[in-house]
């Protein structure tokens, strides 16, 4: 739905730039995520330590994604003379 959406005042930066985050936060889900829901008692100390480690370097991965899209956003805001609540800025500052 959100691809078919129509961009105004000069959203097409903004809409991509949450489309990607939303694309990257499923695939953490359906890949990273999903290896937790498969442990059970069998399940190594290794194998779990390399998921935890693997998630971890997607995070850092998600932050600098969430950096680009909070900058995205702020530049609209201001082009568009929106006001954006204090959370959504200190994400950039």
């Amino acid at each position: 739905f959100v691809k078919e959406l129509e961009d105004v005042k000069g959203s097409n930066e903004l809409r991509k730039a949450q489309l990607d985050y939303l694309q990257f936060e499923r695939d953490v889900i359906s890949t990273q995520m999903a290896k937790f829901e498969q442990f059970n008692d069998s399940t190594s100390h290794e194998e779990i330590s390399q998921a935890f480690t693997d998630l971890l370097k997607m995070s850092q991965v998600e932050q600098a994604k969430l950096t680009g899209l909070a900058r995205v956003q702020k530049e609209f805001a201001e082009e568009n003379n929106v006001v954006l609540k204090p959370s959504a800025i200190s994400v950039i500052e």
